[in-house]
């Protein structure tokens, strides 16, 4: 067998060939970041001869040129398929061909197929980035040339750049005792003035666990543990318990102290007997974390401090990484930032899913994450929190006279991924080797390291999986320490009993990203029915996952009760439970499930009654009958969300769907179904709503009403949505017509609701990335990846080949109030035009019109109403109260009533 198996590798890297995808060309005259094969040379576009053109059936961040007497560029003349398919692009120079400024220009028809673009441009690089047509073919270019002052075309050069000059941050400890982290976090929470209610003592580190102890001593708080980790975990344990407070994870300011400081009686001790407290998820990094600055990483960290947390994926500067250790083997910088991705999909990449695309990175974005990953990694480690970092998996792009035998990467989401060095020769070895020395350069020393071999499907190239992965933890113990941990996620159908069984246990942790549903642990997968031979993974150290969000999708749900009771089964009966761990695919969406699983930690067990009840006055600012009953509807409704079938978060929006008759769900992976009584959330809402002027101050409690009323929207407007299919099969249009006013009518009540809420607007988010300082080129790409992920992921055969689309639709209130609103508006207004009563349903197309908005630089603007919160929120009640009540035949009149003065 293992003959057999070599044979097929030897054939693999004798005949695999490696796709260059920015088409063939004798030279490199034009440059563009399209990934996928194209029919027509590139360089037809700058030939001279309008007979040639050249075609990609998407659009593209870039086309990019190098001009030979470049001094006196003032018109670029565009010759298209047609002018008529209404051409919109960017214009963007540059003089060292990485940072690109935007040009200013005008447009002039010339004719049927021509216009010139009046330019005054004195680079020698240009990127022209082409946002939008009406052309069939998306971009059909015939010809672009550039002209002098006297209209004299000047030649196009190869691109050829100068290495651009990186400062290569060399990664620096700072050392801080306990002491001084403790007081900086103090400070950061409450203030540096009340540093002196405080003493910080070290007890002994000789229990094998974790634990403090609290006390009063002359007025004075006194904070014991045996680490800064345990420390911080009984700082916050005062806070909650007796300040009353909860340190919010997206809060802003500071907890409020009333002097005088609240006494302990006694001593308090707590034993935190889970030894592993890990956070995040790789795409994470991707659908939150990728545009975060040291301001946003700051309280987190202080967040992750105080709730014990101790190991934590770190994929800040990990590009820098890659960059120099690309660099040692001759790679140019060119070279390099094509084969890596945009910041946006860095996290897939690192796990070997995707390379290439989203757009090239700038110089300076290498030496910013370097010094960014510092800073992060040394307040982590005040608080005893491990970096985690990457294990070598074998990523290395292929190049001519490399001197390694390189295979190419296989594809995901249609997607090629990145190409990787044979393993069944020392090519491997010699890599890893320099590999761990850079990764130390940039990052420093840690004991920890996460990569997955086959994530997602990934192509094993019919490798021994068994010496494969034997290879790669042997050579990390050997270039790192010999103690050194390698984290493997267990997800999909990995990892398998070939690849782990047989590696030394010390040295490995699965982390289990899904145990709260998709229990694996007792040896068989609930769900997709992959089985181990031996229970926990082999009798593998392994970590209980709790992903409560998808891509970011919006929605309250979780599964609170079961969560609990499920962890509980594990640590009263596997032998090899060592963790509990952080794992959704994207953070800040569910503050009570963070809270809830923060408190697994410790020895005792959680009681919910206590901690609802804790939870809630903490949040709130004080206690409230309601505000508690209204809490335990949440508790039996959207938190408790069924354990019986797969799925993957909270029930997904009709509103967020592709418009449609017969629409399931609004991502490939997700569900409109409710599993849960609307009505009963309905009353939680009235609950919460009817203290609102006693908490109206309080944003955690506005955040959350605000929340219960999107989430009532949300199912109000799937039973709406039932009635609009009823009435469109029974060809009864004039009833559409007002079904369809009360759908768009909620969609726009949601946004504007929504719109409340800080934490709900992406054009504060976008907006953001301007405080970087980054060209305009590259600012834009930030920009343009953070709508694309959002709504097609990528491109045309990724959002609708193979059907990533939407998988992070999501709850900002400008994508509801202007995306969403517009395709279910565009949707009805074409079935009203034409009347079709063809029922099969067949889905309206919209990739053309969310691409549109991706690249509409004015997308996220919303006429806001000028209705209060209240006056809204009041709103929603009387909508769900008119839906669902006996006299539902009179909501029609209602409806057109109250819509004058809406």
């Amino acid at each position: 067998m293992k003959i057999i198996k070599g044979l097929i590798i030897l054939l693999l890297v004798m005949f695999i060939v490696i796709i260059d995808v920015t088409g063939v060309s004798s030279k490199n005259l034009v440059n563009t970041d399209y990934i996928h094969s194209f029919e027509h040379d590139i360089n037809n576009l700058i030939d001279g001869d309008e007979g040639t053109f050249f075609v990609l059936p998407d659009f593209t961040n870039y086309l990019e040129f190098k001009l030979e007497d470049y001094k006196k560029i003032r018109n670029i003349k565009f010759v298209f398929d047609d002018v008529l398919n209404n051409y919109e692009y960017k214009i963007y120079s540059s003089d060292d061909g990485y940072r690109y400024n935007e040009v200013e220009f005008k447009k002039k028809i010339v004719d049927d197929n021509t216009e010139i673009a009046k330019v005054s441009i004195d680079d020698q690089f240009i990127k022209i980035r082409v946002v939008s047509s009406e052309s069939e073919d998306f971009v059909h270019i015939k010809e672009i040339s550039f002209l002098d002052e006297k209209d004299v075309r000047i030649n196009n050069i190869e691109i050829e750049k100068e290495e651009p000059e990186i400062n290569e941050v060399v990664y620096e400890e700072s050392k801080k005792d306990y002491k001084e982290a403790i007081e900086g976090l103090i400070s950061r929470i409450l203030g540096e003035e009340y540093i002196k209610f405080f003493d910080v003592l070290l007890l002994p580190n000789d229990k094998g666990y974790d634990y403090f102890r609290l006390s009063s001593n002359e007025g004075k708080i006194v904070i014991e543990g045996n680490n800064s980790n345990s420390l911080a975990i009984a700082l916050n344990y005062y806070f909650e318990h007796y300040l009353n407070q909860t340190f919010a994870r997206f809060g802003s300011g500071k907890l409020k102290v009333v002097l005088p400081m609240p006494q302990i009686e006694g001593v308090v001790e707590k034993i935190v007997d889970i030894k592993y407290r890990y956070n995040y998820n790789y795409v994470a990094y991707g659908y939150t974390m990728a545009y975060w600055d040291f301001e946003d990483w700051e309280r987190e960290i202080d967040w992750m401090a105080l709730n014990g947390f101790n190991v934590a994926l770190n994929l800040v500067g990990h590009e820098e990484v890659i960059r120099r250790f690309l660099k040692e083997f001759g790679f140019s910088f060119s070279e390099i930032v094509n084969y890596l991705t945009s910041p946006i999909y860095l996290p897939w990449m690192y796990m070997g899913n995707i390379s290439r695309i989203g757009g090239e990175l700038t110089p300076d974005w290498f030496e910013d994450r370097a010094e960014l990953s510092m800073m992060i990694q040394n307040r982590m480690k005040e608080f005893e929190i491990s970096p985690i970092h990457q294990t070598y998996i074998g990523y290395f792009p292929f190049k001519e006279n490399s001197g390694f035998e390189i295979l190419q990467g296989g594809y995901w989401s249609k997607i090629k991924g990145p190409d990787r060095v044979n393993f069944n020769n020392n090519d491997y070895e010699t890599l890893a080797k320099v590999f761990y020395e850079k990764q130390r350069e940039v990052l420093g020393k840690t004991q920890y390291f996460a990569g997955d071999l086959f994530h997602e499907g990934s192509n094993s190239y019919g490798y021994d999986v068994k010496y494969v992965s034997k290879k790669v933890l042997d050579t990390l113990k050997k270039n790192e320490s010999d103690n050194s941990i390698w984290m493997i996620q267990s997800w999909g159908h990995n990892p398998s009993s070939e690849s782990i069984a047989h590696l030394d246990k010390e040295n490995v942790i699965i982390v289990d990203l899904h145990s709260q549903l998709n229990i694996k642990w007792k040896g068989t997968s609930k769900f997709n029915g992959m089985s181990w031979e031996n229970k926990e993974f082999d009798s593998s150290n392994w970590i209980f996952g709790i992903l409560n969000n998808f891509g970011g999708r919006g929605g309250l749900y979780g599964h609170a009760r079961h969560t609990i009771n499920e962890f509980y089964e594990a640590k009263d009966n596997a032998q090899f439970l060592v963790g509990i761990g952080h794992t959704s695919e994207a953070v800040g969406y569910n503050d009570f499930i963070d809270e809830l699983a923060t408190e697994l930690i410790f020895q005792d067990k959680i009681e919910i009654d206590e901690f609802v009840n804790r939870y809630v006055t903490n949040r709130y600012g004080g206690y409230s009958d309601k505000l508690v009953e209204g809490f335990y509807i949440l508790l039996d409704t959207v938190y408790n969300a069924t354990t019986e079938t797969y799925h993957e978060g909270a029930s997904e929006s009709i509103i967020n769907s592709r418009p449609s008759m017969n629409v399931t769900s609004s991502s490939k992976w997700g569900s409109i179904h409710k599993n849960y009584n609307s009505d009963i959330l309905e009353k939680a809402l009235s609950i919460y709503f009817s203290v609102y002027d006693e908490f109206k101050y309080n944003e955690f409690y506005i955040n959350d009403l605000i929340d219960i009323a999107s989430q009532v929207i949300v199912n109000l407007s799937y039973d709406y949505y039932e009635d609009i299919k009823k009435v469109y099969e029974e060809n009864n249009f004039e009833e559409l017509k007002i079904l369809k006013d009360k759908f768009l009518y909620l969609i726009n009540l949601q946004a504007n609701i929504l719109s409340y809420n800080d934490n709900k607007s992406l054009s504060k988010m976008i907006n953001d990335i301007e405080k970087f300082g980054y060209d305009d080129y590259f600012e834009d790409t930030l920009k343009y990846n953070k709508k694309t992920i959002l709504t097609t992921w990528y491109d045309k055969l990724v959002s609708e080949d193979d059907g990533l689309r939407d998988y992070a639709n999501t709850d900002f209130y400008e994508l509801i109030g202007n995306l969403y609103y517009n395709r279910w508006k565009n949707y009805f207004d074409e079935i009203l035009l034409q009347e079709n009563v063809d029922n099969s349903g067949d889905k309206y197309d919209t990739y053309r019109f969310d691409l549109n908005w991706v690249y509409d630089d004015k997308s996220l603007e919303f006429n806001k109403s000028n209705k209060s919160l209240k006056e809204l929120i009041e709103l929603v009640i009387v909508d769900a109260s008119v839906k669902k009540s006996k006299f539902s035949f009179l909501a029609n009149i209602i409806y057109a009533i109250s819509s004058l003065f809406r």
